[in-house]
């Protein structure tokens, strides 16, 4: 995550494929410097996954369109979240599918932007 400036990546649980946000990382080490120093040797993925929200990320289909991408991320007030990190994109949209792409929100605006250059021109 460091080296390529991410601030989620993509994990699999042995069931199912899900997101692990920088925020959740940052909610584990609070938790474990509450308790004392953080064992991060001895730890897991699975110990700040399980402090990731499992609406924060959503699956889609292939063949959803983009249209439908853009407004999950526009309707994630209305659900009552804070954010929404991204959509995987699965072959049918089931979270037991190896994710063939990711959509962040910075793809969102830089697909806006593109939009409404093409408008503009």
């Amino acid at each position: 995550m460091q080296e390529n400036d991410y601030s989620q990546v993509v994990v699999f649980t042995g069931e199912e494929y899900g997101i692990l946000s920088s925020e959740s990382i940052v909610s584990w080490l609070g938790e474990c410097c509450e308790d004392g120093l953080a064992d991060i040797e001895g730890s897991m993925i699975e110990n700040a996954y399980s402090l990731e929200n499992p609406e924060s990320f959503l699956h889609m289909s292939r063949s959803e369109t983009v249209e439908s991408a853009v407004l999950e991320f526009e309707n994630v007030f209305s659900k009552g979240l804070a954010r929404l990190h991204a959509i995987l994109v699965t072959h049918s949209g089931k979270p037991n599918e190896t994710p063939i792409g990711i959509i962040t929100p910075w793809d969102v605006v830089g697909f806006i932007r593109e939009y409404d250059t093409l408008l503009s021109n």
